[in-house]
């Protein structure tokens, strides 16, 4: 953790903290306290220690559990603390002295993070330039009731979270053994089996505060096998789902106006719209998506699974949130377009035209019609 001081602009001047790095910032007076991505903490005026100030790059959580898309400058004596979450960082710049915390000591983790070869015909070539991040998260496997209560509390404080089924044959006529869910900075396996034990009434309770949660955004990759399930077993309907494979299938479906032959796995979809997950992840989630676990399921193992599934149950969900939000970006673009077009309406008008089209504001534009219309011309 970083105190503010009168030696901080010495300190940020002497160091950079490289893209990749997820700090937490508190700032004084304000509400501000939230974990960033992908930040240069950059001295915008070094002349002038009172003007000081930090630009961080991306917002990647916010107490509110909702990301920011812009840069957020911040003045440094407004700052109160800088917490590094994200270790193996920090790099000395060459000639500047050394006035904070040694560097890491050779053969930490943190200075292991590298480029990593990208397939060509999956990713743009923004993409060669950014480095992977890898996702640490805090692991709380829940078993007993006083543990549930907790969970209960926490998920009132995040509005969108991961999840997924484990177990065999996951369905109505399979299995659930495990639930992985994923709320803020935290993954949480539930031990279905031992809760229930002691919950008889646990599927209500996660009714209550999840399933039929509206506040709560659940993020799910293929959420048929988990609805079939909930349905057939325990008469619950989820809502408030965001499915990432029915966004990927939307999302193509606009660039090219036609509707994709085939549904894409997980490891495409990450692949595709989060440019910085680590290839190695990626290759360990593709080596057991074709994995089938109707039979002899490693899921039903107790206390855990083997330490791979483990592994392979925290990579299907922790990358699931920031997933949803690249998605929506590409989503929203073409809203996005339809509502510039819509303003420009009157705006782009001469006096006569205006005058007809203020008399009618139900009327749909030339213009908005153009972009409500996809290539058939069938309107959207």
């Amino acid at each position: 953790m970083i105190e503010t001081d009168k030696n901080m602009s010495n300190y940020l001047s002497a160091y950079d903290i490289t893209n990749g790095t997820i700090v937490s910032v508190q700032v004084k007076d304000r509400t501000l306290r939230g974990e960033f991505i992908g930040v240069q903490l950059a001295i915008e005026n070094s002349k002038n220690p009172a003007e000081d100030k930090i630009v961080l790059d991306k917002p990647l959580e916010l107490p509110n559990g909702k990301c920011h898309e812009e840069p957020i400058t911040i003045a440094l004596n407004e700052i109160r603390q800088i917490e590094v979450i994200e270790c193996g960082i920090f790099k000395k710049r060459t000639g500047q002295v050394d006035d904070g915390p040694p560097s890491l000591p050779p053969g930490h983790p943190g200075e292991k993070i590298k480029k990593e070869k990208t397939k060509k015909c999956k990713l743009n070539s923004e993409m060669k330039n950014l480095e992977p991040i890898e996702i640490q998260l805090r692991t709380y496997v829940i078993r007993d009731p006083q543990q549930f209560k907790v969970l209960t509390t926490l998920l009132k404080e995040v509005d969108v979270c991961g999840i997924s089924f484990e177990g065999q044959n996951v369905g109505r006529n399979g299995i659930v053994s495990w639930m992985i869910m994923t709320a803020g900075k935290t993954l949480i396996p539930f031990d279905i089996d031992a809760l229930y034990e002691q919950l008889p009434d646990l599927w209500k309770s996660l009714e209550r505060s999840v399933f039929t949660n509206e506040k709560l955004i659940k993020i799910i990759h293929d959420g048929r096998p988990a609805a079939d399930y909930l349905w057939h077993v325990h008469r619950i309907k989820m809502v408030n789902v965001f499915d990432t494979q029915v966004a990927d299938a939307l999302i193509v479906k606009e660039h090219l106006g036609y509707a994709p032959p085939q549904l894409s796995p997980l490891s495409d979809c990450l692949e595709m719209y989060n440019r910085r997950i680590p290839m190695e992840e990626l290759d360990f989630l593709r080596k057991y998506e074709g994995m089938d676990f109707s039979s002899n399921s490693p899921f039903l193992r107790k206390p855990l699974p083997p330490p791979e599934f483990l592994k392979l149950c925290a990579i299907k969900v922790k990358h699931l949130v920031p997933l949803r939000e690249n998605m929506m970006t590409k989503l929203m673009k073409r809203l996005r377009n339809c509502v510039e077009a819509h303003l420009s309406t009157f705006k782009n008008s001469g006096l006569q035209e205006y005058a007809v089209l203020s008399k009618k504001p139900r009327e749909v534009s030339s213009e908005l019609l153009d972009l409500l219309e996809d290539n058939l011309g069938q309107q959207v």
